[in-house]
């Protein structure tokens, strides 16, 4: 055992208590990262494995020996972004492929953002934790500050975080026990060696202390609280009824309200539409991949009836012929649909799941022009296998909603590809549009609205509108006034809403909410008017690591509807509207505010001089757009400066040992060396005050000194020194030098470490 011992202290080297410390530090951030984990929406799953293996990365450089520390800082750079490039599969892209440096510079770092700052970020903390566990107050501190925290989320939330707290309070007592084995090293260096040789009389009862704990809190029985937590208490303030049951996998705690408690909604494609409103919270959980030629969003199902509560299938949807998809994948188009007139744009897309769940449509860019299921491997990143067109009899086409259906409960299409024709807006032709000339009798089920709708919503529809004579005008109007006019939140303060109207409520008393809000209010202002519309649901655009790389390659470097690998979650669920033109169809708007329509533009080549209005539309995203790359540019400035100025001090102090910034610390400044030891002297002596090391007021210093000494013995090869020193600097009329200041500051460095 002994033996095995001596094998463990020569492992452990010289620089025991680093190691030691960083790996303390490792397991305390850890519970910061598991308490991230719970929250939902906060942390995407990729950010959270790159810290993970950033902090990983970090502890192993404490265990490099010898290693100077602005190295070591270099090297937990260079690995931070490592661990970032294989998370993220980074892919280098060639200075031969882009237009400038500038370019390449963009292209390649765009990958890791913005992942990378939460790895920085990581790092800069745990290099922060190292300096602050220097210190027993520094420990006591940081752990106090995160029992407070835990403390308080975990009162405030359903998470369940009491077992952080305790692995923190693990973590502050082993910090405390390491940095006091320090101290005993540094100040008693004999009584050290004899008890890093023989360890057994210490370690044996920490053990058992440690078993016997442990043992106590396993089988003591459980008992309810005497006081209420916060949270409850708050909730039970508010009326609600609130009871817990322990989560599925044990990461906290279920609440079972009553069944119309919006606060526990989660983000998600939605089965059913009757009843809009309330709050909900974002899920991050993975629906499916999508490589695709361009950004667009992701078309489900639509809804023709407003009830004022919410959404339902019309009669006329219940009625809509569906046609079972033949091998050839072709889905043809409704013929009461005119769009004679309309240009498009071909859009291939290759969705692959990414869970089990059983979706009621097939999801794809509008309008869809033909689908083929596909053999999925089960692995990403491969080629998907050969086409399977005998599997096409599962799905049936309806025209008129455009929604590919999927009627079986089970074994929903894991992998298909599609063929979309996207619609390319001509503004001059849209403009033209007559609704006077429209057959309204055609078109009455998509301008139904409810008996009951309050006069003020079609009357807000007027005046959003009396500056328009053209029906796309007006609609674009209705467009740009809800963006711009009702903050988006997922959390809508709903007890504003009196109105018996789902619509009225939003419009006029709640006045924030999120896309079932505008989409159904665009719906029912744009039928006040006398414009069909249809309300749509399905997917925004997701996320992509490769649309901004890939436009930059093309130079392209704004583009926002750049192709690439697109990963949709549930938290990208999303509703929008369509509103139909005679001679074009069925055209999409986007009326939620922070969200991004992917739109195209169709100009006449002989009429290339009018393209420019064409870019009216759009000036509010080429605007914003050079606007974030102003402040891009700013930020990165600044963060150059900032770096380029600490690099220049550290060389400064590492090559030449002057400290520029000591001109900024307080108090006067001595104009002589004497001056100089004089002022050193007062400094230990503040200091050794707080240590215990106190001077009386009748004592002299060497009285004190002498005590000190008595006192602890190991202080007096230092003391003698600055002692003899101070005095001759003090009394005597002898010249003090350069070297008896290094001198002097050399013992008291010394001495400072012997008093902690």
């Amino acid at each position: 055992m002994h033996r095995l011992w001596r094998i463990i202290r020569r492992l452990a080297g010289t620089e025991s208590t680093q190691k030691m410390m960083s790996l303390l530090v490792l397991l305390f951030l850890f519970q910061f990262v598991g308490w991230i984990r719970q929250e939902e929406g906060m942390w995407l799953p990729e950010t959270v494995t790159a810290v993970v293996w950033t902090l990983f990365a970090v502890c192993f450089t404490y265990f490099i020996p010898k290693l100077y520390y602005l190295v070591r800082e270099l090297l937990q750079i260079i690995l931070v972004l490592l661990v970032h490039a294989v998370v993220l599969e980074y892919q280098f892209v060639p200075l031969s492929q882009v237009d400038s440096m500038t370019t390449w510079l963009q292209a390649n770092v765009s990958q890791l953002v913005p992942y990378i700052w939460f790895g920085l970020a990581a790092w800069w903390v745990f290099l922060m934790m190292m300096w602050a566990v220097r210190t027993k107050i520094g420990v006591s501190f940081v752990v106090i500050l995160s029992i407070l925290f835990f403390a308080v989320r975990d009162s405030f939330s359903v998470l369940l975080l009491w077992p952080q707290v305790a692995t923190i309070i693990f973590c502050g007592l082993c910090m405390l026990i390491v940095r006091h084995f320090a101290n005993l090293k540094k100040k008693a260096p004999e009584s050290w060696e004899n008890l890093a040789e023989y360890p057994g009389p210490l370690i044996v009862p920490v053990i058992l202390i440690i078993v016997i704990t442990f043992s106590m809190g396993a089988i003591v029985p459980a008992i309810d609280p005497i006081l209420t937590d916060p949270y409850t208490a708050w909730r039970q303030f508010k009326g609600d009824k609130v009871s817990f049951l322990p989560s599925s996998d044990n990461s906290g705690r279920t609440v079972i309200p009553e069944a119309s408690d919006p606060l526990l909604k989660s983000s998600g494609y939605s089965r059913n539409d009757a009843q809009l409103g309330g709050q909900f919270q974002y899920d991050y959980s993975p629906v499916f991949n999508v490589e695709t030629s361009a950004r667009t969003y992701y078309r489900g199902e639509t809804r023709a009836l407003y009830t004022g509560s919410g959404w339902e299938a019309s009669s006329g949807d219940k009625r809509a012929r569906s046609v079972t998809v033949g091998t050839d994948g072709k889905l043809a188009a409704d013929p009461a649909v005119d769009t004679s007139k309309l240009k498009t744009n071909k859009i291939t897309q290759t969705i692959t799941m990414r869970n089990n769940d059983v979706y009621p449509v097939l999801f794809g860019a509008f309008p869809m022009a033909q689908i083929t299921l596909l053999e999925y491997t089960g692995k990403e990143g491969e080629n998907p296998s050969q086409p399977v067109p005998d599997q096409h009899n599962k799905l049936r086409w309806s025209g008129r909603q455009s929604e590919l259906r999927f009627n079986p409960r089970t074994n929903y299409p894991r992998q298909y590809e599609l063929v979309s024709e996207t619609p390319m807006l001509d503004l001059d032709g849209l403009k033209k549009v007559d609704m006077n000339k429209l057959d309204k009798s055609q078109w009455q089920e998509y301008l139904q609205l409810p008996d009951k709708l309050p006069d003020r919503v079609g009357q807000l529809a007027r005046d959003i509108t009396k500056n328009e004579t053209t029906a796309y005008g007006k609609v674009r109007e209705l467009e740009m006034y809800l963006s711009s006019k009702y903050p988006y939140t997922n959390t809508p303060d709903v007890s504003k809403g009196k109105s018996s109207d789902f619509v009225d409520r939003f419009l006029f008393e709640i006045k924030e909410g999120y896309c079932d809000y505008y989409s159904t209010s665009m719906v029912v202002l744009t039928r006040s008017l006398g414009i069909p519309a249809r309300w749509v649901k399905g997917y925004a655009s997701g996320t992509s690591n490769e649309a901004s790389t890939l436009g930059y390659i093309r130079g392209a470097m704004s583009d926002p509807d750049a192709g690439g690998t697109y990963s949709i979650r549930n938290s990208d669920a999303h509703s929008w509207m369509e509103v139909y033109f005679e001679g074009y169809g069925w055209l999409p708007f986007e009326p939620t505010a922070g969200f991004s329509l992917p739109q195209s533009y169709y100009t006449e080549p002989a009429a290339s001089a009018e393209a420019p209005e064409a870019n009216l539309d759009t000036s509010g995203t080429s605007d914003a757009a050079g606007s974030w790359s102003w402040l891009k540019y700013t930020a990165y400035g600044l963060c150059a400066a900032v770096l380029l100025i600490a690099i220049v001090v550290t060389l400064i102090r590492v090559f030449t040992g002057k400290n520029i910034l000591s001109r900024f610390n307080r108090g006067p400044r001595a104009d002589n060396y004497a001056q100089n030891i004089v002022q050193e002297v007062n400094r230990l002596l503040r200091y050794s005050k707080r240590k215990g090391y106190v001077r009386y007021e009748h004592e002299t210093i060497r009285e004190a000194a002498a005590r000190w000494n008595a006192q602890s013995y190991w202080l007096a090869p230092e003391l003698a020194p600055v002692l003899d020193l101070f005095e001759k600097a003090k009394y005597s009329c002898a010249s003090v030098t350069e070297e008896d200041l290094e001198k002097v500051q050399q013992s008291i460095k010394t001495l400072r470490a012997q008093m902690k």
